[in-house]
């Protein structure tokens, strides 16, 4: 069945939030399970593996080392991308091309491109980053489906990623990103994989009685109240 945009990301936004996950982080998650979707890739199925297991902090801390140079270097062995990739994403972006990251076992590498993937989109950045022993990719609001298949496939072999994010503004006008990516049609999504997620997204949901009406749950005269 096709589904808009609108729908699946409000839907995976309250399925996050049923697995356990932060408010901010949910949102984060909806944003780049749009994206991937917007650009013919699994979002839903991604971000069900990410969301698989549950919120996972950092534990512990994010390992670093300074070079004569004062830049760092951090090191994470274990990369659970739905709960260390958005705070990952702000550290690339904070202090882009300033320090280097080794980021190795990534679970679920499609949504980590999705995170960042969103974030060029919603900054109209161009994020430069690689693989160890490959050419550095940019990620950037017009990014060819093609070009982007082939770097998901190169990270989901590697499941690492080792080097600089260089961060820059991109050129590409809001309007033409709109016109570019846009489904009016909706999108087809695996009906197991939506029973999934509306599974998930019950959790949030809470009994119908006078006594949660009157603090607020459902809908008043129309959905929009």
């Amino acid at each position: 069945m096709r589904r808009s945009l609108n729908e699946i990301s409000g839907e995976i936004r309250k399925a996050s939030l049923g697995a356990g996950f932060p408010m901010g982080h949910a949102q984060e998650i909806s944003h780049a399970a749009a994206w991937l979707i917007s650009r013919n890739l699994d979002g839903v199925k991604s971000v069900l593996n990410g969301l698989r297991g549950g919120f996972k902090p950092i534990t512990p801390p994010l390992k670093f080392k300074t070079s004569p140079a004062g830049k760092k270097q951090y090191f994470l062995p274990n990369v659970h991308a739905a709960s260390h990739g958005v705070g990952l994403r702000d550290m690339m972006i904070a202090d882009a091309g300033q320090h280097r990251f080794q980021l190795d076992q990534i679970d679920v590498p499609l949504l980590l491109i999705g995170l960042l993937g969103a974030q060029c989109d919603d900054q109209n950045y161009e994020i430069w980053w690689g693989l160890e022993h490959e050419q550095t990719f940019s990620l950037h609001p017009n990014v060819f489906e093609s070009e982007l298949k082939d770097f998901a496939l190169k990270l989901e072999t590697h499941r690492s990623f080792v080097g600089l994010a260089m961060v820059e503004p991109s050129l590409v006008e809001n309007e033409q990103l709109q016109n570019m990516f846009s489904a009016p049609e909706g999108y087809l999504i695996n009906e197991i994989l939506w029973l999934e997620i509306k599974s998930l997204a019950a959790k949030t949901y809470v009994p119908a009685s006078e006594a949660s009406r009157t603090k607020g749950a459902g809908a008043a005269i129309n959905d929009n109240d």
